[in-house]
């Protein structure tokens, strides 16, 4: 029988459970290692950290709406994870985890995910209603968020020393 999907905030039979509760449920079953480490369960082990710098956390920001006759700007590709800190600094996170397969989950490739975080630098996308752009990042911090085990090393110790020294990544 196929594992049912896991929605936070829904319990067995449809029944409503406490959110908050349910998701530090779900992220002690991750680091257990009862559940598979995906991209739903990396942002969500994110959040429960994230929490601590009492910040906002938006999940997926795709754009920004048209105000007024102004700026529309979009995010292209969308930010999986955007953290809005109480100190105003901007940060955000690409995030991979394992892939379903076959045989059950396979790690990522040990490159996934750097063609976003280095589009991240760029983002977001002026398209402008008004004569005005932008150019930049709103982010003043950008991470790329990767599973990694002890024995699956390659490639991912090289790649962060070359992303951190040619990008602020």
């Amino acid at each position: 029988m196929p594992r049912r999907t896991t929605t936070i905030g829904q319990g067995a039979f449809g029944r409503g459970v406490d959110r908050d509760y349910h998701e530090w449920e779900v992220a002690r079953r991750v680091i257990d290692r009862r559940l598979p480490l995906t991209e739903d369960a990396v942002f969500i082990l994110m959040r429960q950290i994230l929490r601590q710098n009492k910040g906002t956390v938006l999940k997926v920001v795709r754009g920004s709406k048209d105000v007024g006759g102004y700026r529309y700007f979009r995010f292209s590709p969308d930010v999986d994870l955007l953290e809005v800190r109480p100190s105003g600094l901007i940060v955000g996170y690409e995030l991979k985890g394992l892939r379903k397969s076959k045989p059950g989950h396979v790690m990522p490739p040990y490159y996934a995910g750097v063609d976003e975080a280095l589009a991240y630098l760029v983002n977001p996308c002026g398209t402008p209603m008004t004569q005005s752009t932008f150019a930049g990042s709103i982010f003043d911090h950008l991470y790329l968020v990767h599973p990694a085990e002890d024995d699956y090393s390659c490639g991912l110790d090289s790649l962060k020393e070359v992303l951190g020294v040619c990008t602020p990544i």
